[in-house]
């Protein structure tokens, strides 16, 4: 079978999964084998580029299957069909999602206003708001920093109690503390410039 053999649902994955070519790639590379890892992604690279174009945003794709590269060589002893390929691509775009769905909720949680006119007195504004805000950071611990800096990522309350080791409902308490004395800085840093 070639890269080029067109795969539609299960019974084409069967097809491959039956091809002697592709159970010997998938043996040879949960022997540890990077290159026939490299033709295994290769051959199933255009069914797996289809499949994650639903899950993510266009300019998302080729990152989201370098990831899920990543983490199927990482498990590559695990690999027993060619379908765990698309299990690990699946849960990559769910966490990609995820992690979008984050980082604009943390964009919501400390909120900047980025000047959309040409207001001087808008711009003057948002400039002492950002110096207030790098302010506020640097009185930080660095503990603090570091779960500011998680959530920035992207990375949910659960993955970041497992980071600090705390239970989830400490992170998020913690995490809400330092939101609302780093929004109570940067106001009374504000009515001091002003």
């Amino acid at each position: 079978m070639s890269a080029d053999d067109a795969w539609v649902g299960p019974e084409g994955l069967a097809r491959y999964e039956e091809d002697p070519r592709v159970r010997s790639l998938l043996e040879r590379t949960r022997a540890g084998e990077a290159e026939a890892f490299g033709e295994l992604c290769l051959l199933f690279t255009p069914q797996l580029r289809a499949s994650v174009a639903w899950q993510v945003r266009r300019e998302d794709i080729e990152d989201t299957l370098q990831e899920m590269f990543l983490r199927a060589w990482q498990r590559r002893a695990s690999i027993d069909k060619a379908g765990f390929l698309f299990t690990i691509l699946r849960n990559v775009g769910l966490d990609r999602v995820r992690r979008d769905a984050v980082r604009a909720r943390f964009a919501g949680e400390f909120p900047l206003n980025p000047a959309t006119e040409d207001d001087v007195e808008k711009r003057i504004d948002d400039a002492r708001e950002h110096k207030c805000l790098a302010e506020a950071f640097v009185e930080l611990s660095k503990e603090d920093r570091l779960i500011l800096d998680s959530r920035k990522q992207g990375m949910s309350f659960d993955l970041m109690a497992v980071r600090f080791n705390r239970p989830e409902t400490t992170v998020r308490r913690h995490f809400n503390r330092i939101r609302d004395w780093v929004s109570a800085f940067v106001a009374d840093c504000l009515a001091r410039a002003r």
